[in-house]
């Protein structure tokens, strides 16, 4: 039995071997004049929001924060009547490493990832993370962001 696996084994090496040396590599960027990007449907963009309106639809995914959630906790920032600077933008939440993270876009477009106890410019600092919610506190002032419910943006 072991003897007959072997002498398979081998036979098919030996095949492999001499159906494999008549071929040649093909330089992939002596090609790629001729490459083509395949034309999208007409409805794609539909289609794309329809799916990603379903995902959120059903509860496994937070939505990203609406614009209008932003300018809330932009003003709920300055209400003291000190200009501060505006928290970044949420992009989203999750789990990492048993660990929650929150990305955020920077006013400068740097997309971080960030922590309780992380500081962000302008004096920021995260207190909280869940999937549903966002902490952060600027010089003592502390605001939630509520990111379950919002609206996908369009």
């Amino acid at each position: 039995m072991i003897r007959a696996a072997l002498f398979l084994l081998a036979v098919g090496a030996v095949l492999g071997f001499l159906l494999d040396r008549g071929k040649t590599g093909v330089e992939v960027s002596e090609r790629v004049d001729r490459w083509e990007s395949p034309v999208p449907p007409v409805d794609y963009q539909q289609s794309s929001d329809r799916f990603r309106q379903s995902l959120f639809d059903g509860g496994l995914f937070p939505a990203p924060i609406s614009s209008q959630a932003v300018v809330a906790v932009d003003a709920r920032a300055g209400e003291s009547g000190v200009n501060r600077p505006s928290f970044p933008l949420v992009l989203s939440t999750a789990r990492i490493d048993g660990a929650y993270q929150v990305q955020l876009r920077l006013p400068d477009g740097e997309i971080v990832s960030a922590g309780v106890g992380h500081e962000l410019p302008g004096d920021w600092v995260v207190t909280e993370v869940s999937l549903n919610s966002v902490s952060a506190a600027q010089d003592g002032d502390a605001f939630t962001i509520d990111l379950s419910n919002q609206d996908v943006p369009s």
